[in-house]
């Protein structure tokens, strides 16, 4: 379900590759992936989501908290 990598400068966390060669996860009719990188030595976390939406009345809403 998932791809996890470690290194030196960050560790990775992938939902499906987030490539154009390849399939990313089901959702209906659409599909979508998600990294997550978290960097060593640093407070900062990179957050990459791939959406495609073949739906024609579907709308997509991303929230994200102000405060932590």
């Amino acid at each position: 379900m998932g791809l996890a990598t470690s290194g030196p400068v960050f560790s990775e966390f992938r939902t499906m590759a987030l490539s154009e060669s390849t399939t990313l996860r089901p959702f209906g009719k659409n599909r979508f992936g998600t990294r997550v990188r978290i960097y060593n030595g640093l407070r900062r976390i990179d957050i990459r989501t791939e959406l495609v939406n073949e739906e024609a009345f579907v709308r997509y809403r991303a929230v994200f908290p102000r405060l932590l």
